[in-house]
């Protein structure tokens, strides 16, 4: 028999290994480059605005599918795209500058300084 206090330790270390399995996501780029988010430098996710039922992802216009731009570890800027229907993977895919900087300011996020050059190009 296992102690009522061990017994809480022991299952919330296998909750926590269980959602850190779950929570790292490796999505598999059109290169073959297999990405790793929890290694990313950096990430934002999707703005959503309410419609009065639903949160909508700004970025994809959709209650169902979300966008979130990481930085890697390399500084090369990708584009996770998930979606809550069932049986669907995420997948990603690398994006430029441009199309990173213009990420961030349609999401309302602050544009990290390696991008200021590429968001004056994308803004008016």
């Amino acid at each position: 028999m296992i102690p009522v206090g061990l017994r809480a330790a022991f299952d919330h270390e296998l909750l926590t290994a269980k959602f850190k399995r779950i929570s790292r996501r490796r999505p598999h780029m059109d290169d073959n480059t297999v990405v790793d988010t929890d290694r990313a430098t950096q990430h934002w996710n999707e703005d959503t605005r309410w419609d009065g039922n639903n949160h909508i992802s700004v970025a994809t216009g959709s209650q169902w599918t979300h966008e979130t731009l990481h930085r890697s570890r390399k500084g090369r800027y990708y584009i996770e795209h998930e979606s809550q229907w069932q049986g669907s993977r995420p997948s990603a895919e690398w994006v430029s500058n441009r199309t990173a900087a213009s990420w961030l300011l349609a999401n309302d996020r602050k544009v990290p300084d390696d991008l200021i050059t590429a968001a004056e190009e994308v803004s008016e």
